[in-house]
Parts: structure tokens; sequence; C-alpha cells
């Protein structure tokens, strides 16, 4: 019988998952959160998101995954939104004008992959 493969959890995106300087001294990140639960059911947890990233990186941290991931959690374009903010604060006459700007903003959205 061959051996048990073990599952491998990797963290993609921003600082959703990179947020060790955000939870203040003394508290878990989300990554030392996941590998103390993890490691009690014999699951490795790693993590190659970066604050700060935008979606148009998640190329570069696919490349950084570990040979033996099995799962893979991602999160990512809260960096992306925060760009189109002026945008969606924009004033609009109607309801269709504000999906067209809605649409234009998907559209970019679609040209990162």
């Amino acid at each position: 019988m061959g051996a048990a493969i073990r599952t491998h959890v990797v963290l993609l995106g921003d600082s959703t998952f990179d947020n060790k300087f955000y939870v203040g001294k003394g508290n878990q990140s989300i990554i030392e959160q996941l590998t103390d639960k993890t490691f009690e059911k014999g699951w490795n947890a790693s993590s190659v998101a970066v604050d700060g990233q935008a979606m148009c990186h998640i190329r570069t941290q696919l490349e950084r995954i570990p040979p033996d991931a099995t799962h893979l959690v991602i999160s990512i374009g809260g960096n992306d939104a925060l760009a189109y903010m002026q945008r969606l604060n924009q004033e609009v006459k109607s309801v269709a004008e504000g999906a067209i700007v809605l649409n234009e903003i998907l559209k970019e959205f679609e040209k990162v992959f």
C-alpha cells in the first residue's frame, strides 16, 4: 500500500492572508492560526500571500506554490477595488448609468487574466 498523501493548504492573495502586520503583538496571523489548527490534524499549511498585492500579482504567487500543495485558498482583489474607489463614489444620474460604470470596471478586472 502506498504512502498517504498529506494535506497541504496554501494561502494566496493579499493582506487578508498576509496579515501579521495588522493583528498586533501577541495575536496570531491567519497562517499561524491555520498552522496550529491543521497541525493537530496532521496537515501542513503555508502561505505565499503578500500584503499589498493585486490581481496582477497572482501569477507570481502561483509560481511559488509548494509542489506538495493539495488545496489552494485565494483572497485577492481588495487592493484592486481600492483603486476604483473614486469611480465608485462618482455621482450617477440613474441606475443604468451606475451599471455602465460597474460594467467598465468589470471589463478592466477581466483584462488582468
